[in-house]
């Protein structure tokens, strides 16, 4: 098989650089909105610490890490139902994610629903156990 001519090569680095730039400027978007949400929590301010993560979940919609400091968040701010949304969210977009079954657990306590609550921990048991065997 011959070799890709100067110009293949070079449009191909080029395109690899451009993927590798807009893979690096995605991934510090998303690192500096946790970022900026957790100085805004150290600072006290949950309100604040919202904003970032929601406007990196606008940009990010499947990412579960987003979602599970979102619930974390939520519930912290004594917003219960969002925290449920939050980490039902993250339970359909990572159904293995024992994490967020832990956290959906506590929001649905935090929100009196102690059967669902009951369940959800039971999954993220099983999940956690299923990991640990492995």
């Amino acid at each position: 098989m011959p070799l890709p001519s100067t110009t293949a090569r070079r449009s191909l680095a080029l395109l690899f650089a451009a993927a590798t730039s807009a893979s690096e400027a995605r991934a510090d978007a998303w690192s500096d909105a946790l970022a900026a949400s957790a100085r805004a929590e150290a600072a006290g301010d949950l309100d604040g610490a919202v904003q970032p993560l929601r406007a990196a979940l606008d940009a990010y919609p499947q990412d579960v890490a987003l979602l599970l400091a979102l619930g974390r968040i939520e519930l912290a701010r004594g917003r219960s139902a969002e925290a449920v949304r939050a980490y039902r969210e993250a339970t359909v977009r990572s159904p293995r994610a024992a994490d967020a079954y832990a956290g959906l657990a506590w929001a649905l306590a935090a929100e009196r629903r102690c059967g669902e609550a009951r369940d959800a921990a039971l999954v993220a048991s099983a999940l956690e156990r299923a990991l640990d065997a492995t």
